[in-house]
């Protein structure tokens, strides 16, 4: 009596049952073509990235040169360092101030008022120049009303962008 459990002639494998019905030898093909379609993607993934930076390394050299606000380095900054326990809002108002003026000093007392830099953030009396407003609303302020019935603190973390000038 034959069954498929039954003992049959052994496979050149020495395995007395077959292991799969892809012929010997396929299996190693297999991997071969998936290794090379790994490779042949990577390669094209890194020959794609390269012209990428390429084309972008030869189209900068062709951008109009930094300006001012794009390299000055202001030490008036607030950083984490400059908070102490023992800090209060009128110390930080100080610093303000001393930043404010640094800015003034390094940066819009250096901007020529000519019509390439008419909407420059950093053109003095220009329409963006936020000085010119009743309301200097890049500064610090605080609200308060004649009935306090409870507070709010508002933080604005996103400057306005060094770039935000018509050729810059």
């Amino acid at each position: 009596m034959e069954g498929p459990l039954m003992k049959t002639k052994s496979h050149t494998n020495g395995s007395r049952y077959p292991r799969s019905s892809v012929p010997p030898g396929d299996h190693r093909n297999c991997i071969k073509r998936a290794l090379a379609w790994i490779v042949s993607a990577l390669l094209l993934t890194g020959l794609l990235a390269f012209t990428v930076l390429l084309v972008w390394a030869f189209a900068s050299r062709n951008m109009p040169a930094l300006n001012i606000w794009h390299t000055a380095s202001l030490s008036g900054e607030f950083t984490a360092r400059d908070a102490t326990s023992k800090s209060a809002l009128q110390d930080y108002l100080d610093q303000e101030e001393r930043l404010f003026s640094e800015l003034k000093k390094n940066i819009y007392d250096r901007v020529a008022p000519t019509d390439d830099q008419k909407f420059c953030r950093y053109r003095t009396g220009g329409p963006q120049d936020p000085g010119r407003w009743e309301t200097h609303w890049n500064r610090t302020f605080e609200l308060v009303p004649e009935n306090i019935q409870g507070g709010a603190l508002l933080l604005h973390g996103l400057p306005i962008p060094r770039t935000a000038c018509a050729n810059g």
